[in-house]
């Protein structure tokens, strides 16, 4: 047998036997080992990890899924790094870009007042733990310390908060990670 041959199969079964990159797990716990619990949504079924996770996340799309909302073309606003959330609730982001925290305070700000001129988020979902953090909803200051892209995103939620005072939101789910305000009287899409 040629020893190319030999050296491309030892490295394909190596790949995939890799010890070593089996506990690299991206935006999740790093040791695999607790990624048991699979979520119950139909929106996630077949995904595993860890408890908390699927607690949150199953009871978040519980209370989606029994809202009475026009699917697909409901506008909303997940704040937090969770533009995913706009997929699992077949919402409309209410603005261009689902990545909130990637653009500036002033960006957000005028893209947002932009939108609101046509048409007001039915649902604004504040996140309570950064989800860029791979152990969310678990707190994790050594990492809050560490990754400090959460910081702008306070001041957005502020101004969101500021914005839907006078506004008619009321709060309508919470649980460990999410607040999610509905507006009390969407309008009708004709």
């Amino acid at each position: 047998m040629n020893n190319y041959v030999i050296i491309f199969v030892a490295a394909i079964i190596f790949g995939i036997v890799n010890p070593w990159g089996y506990n690299r797990s991206h935006r999740d716990l790093g040791d695999r080992s607790v990624l048991v619990d699979m979520f119950k949504s139909p929106q996630l079924f077949g995904i595993h990890t860890f408890p908390q996770r699927v607690k949150v996340m199953d009871e978040a799309l519980e209370f989606f899924n029994h809202e009475t909302y026009e699917r697909d073309n409901t506008p909303a606003l997940f704040l937090s790094w969770i533009p995913m959330m706009y997929y699992l609730t077949q919402t409309n982001c209410l603005m261009n870009n689902p990545w909130h925290g990637c653009i500036s305070f002033k960006d957000f700000q005028e893209e947002f007042e932009k939108a609101t001129k046509v048409r007001s988020p039915v649902y604004i979902t504040f996140s309570k733990i950064m989800t860029r953090n791979p152990g969310w909803p678990l707190e994790d200051e050594a990492y809050r310390k560490r990754d400090k892209v959460w910081i702008p995103d306070l001041k957005k939620f502020d101004y969101l908060r500021y914005w839907m005072k006078d506004k008619k939101y009321s709060k309508v789910f919470e649980n460990d990670m999410f607040e999610v305000y509905k507006l009390s009287q969407p309008p009708s899409i004709e």
